[in-house]
């Protein structure tokens, strides 16, 4: 994450849609910006799996901020992004509910924004 304010116990990360004109551009600001290791997929699949895998235990809140966002998959067609907003939203759902809170990957809900601006 490039932002870590622990006396909000907020996590931000922040990407930028210039650098997300394709999929493949896309694929590597994600990977870049949230810290995926080198067995990610680079796919739709592998995205929405490793969204859900952020740690986030330590954390209240989680804002994922997409500056000109205008320029998300400028060059891609509109499959790709309706794809990328899916997972978004659904990334959204998944970490403002409660998930296996009795296991050691589980989490309680949080306050989850996604800002594009």
């Amino acid at each position: 994450a490039d932002i870590m304010n622990k006396r909000e116990k907020t996590l931000i990360y922040n990407l930028n849609a210039e650098k997300m004109k394709t999929k493949d551009e896309c694929m590597e600001q994600f990977a870049s910006v949230f810290g995926f290791d080198e067995s990610f997929g680079f796919n739709w699949d592998a995205l929405h799996d490793s969204l859900k895998d952020i740690d986030v235990k330590d954390f209240e809140e989680l804002k994922i901020i997409i500056d000109n966002s205008n320029e998300i998959l400028a060059e891609s067609d509109k499959q790709d992004f309706d794809n990328l907003i899916s997972i978004l939203n659904d990334i959204k759902k998944f970490y403002s509910n409660d998930f296996d809170v009795d296991k050691p990957w589980g989490h309680r809900k949080k306050i989850i924004e996604i800002l594009y601006r």
